[in-house]
């Protein structure tokens, strides 16, 4: 216990301290972790601020604008190495550059969509989902799907996931191995996410 004088007043307090007048006397918060404070209730807000978005004009546009700031139209690399480090000359780095970023366009915001699984978005769309989920959800995945038989450089598209339940990350829902589908083991059931 500490005395803490104020105005000539005297008040007994603990260590935590209950604020001047005492009004944080009544406030006791659980000592838990963010996830433990929000998982009870993060079902129920995730449903109505997908609701909200879906079927209010105002938000939807708050959402709409708020992606527009954030990354606009064209999502561009910003790449800048330190030329000096990597032991080239400063026109050298400058070619260098203007080719690393030529090349991530053509790959990410191609007219094709090469970058996603299903070939119609991309990069910029990627992330405009992403801020946008993100404004009023908190929640996007992103997963890497093998394409063995792709002529593209990377042969790994993204496949973009959506969580539907506001529970931790599975993977997006594939074929079922065999023996799940036969009927031979137990019964299959998709994880909680769908691929958007």
């Amino acid at each position: 216990m500490f005395t803490a004088r104020r105005c000539g007043k005297v008040w007994d307090t603990p260590a935590g301290g209950i604020g001047f007048g005492g009004q944080m006397a009544d406030w006791m918060p659980p000592a838990e972790s963010v996830d433990a404070a929000l998982l009870p209730s993060l079902r129920l807000g995730n449903a109505r601020a997908d609701d909200l978005v879906r079927n209010n004009g105002i938000a939807a546009n708050a959402v709409a604008l708020h992606k527009d700031h954030i990354v606009g139209h064209l999502f561009l690399i910003s790449y800048r190495p330190n030329w000096r480090y990597l032991g080239m000359r400063e026109s050298a780095a400058k070619s260098f550059v203007d080719e690393v970023e030529a090349a991530w366009t053509e790959y990410c915001d191609g007219i094709f969509g090469e970058m996603d699984a299903e070939g119609k978005r991309t990069f910029t769309e990627f992330i405009r989902e992403g801020v946008g989920v993100h404004a009023f959800n908190g929640e996007i995945f992103l997963q890497p799907v093998w394409d063995a038989e792709t002529t593209q450089v990377f042969p790994y598209p993204i496949q973009g996931c959506q969580s539907e339940t506001g529970g931790h990350a599975g993977v997006c829902p594939r074929k079922p191995p065999a023996s799940r589908r036969s009927g031979n083991g137990p019964e299959w059931k998709s994880p909680r996410l769908s691929c958007l």
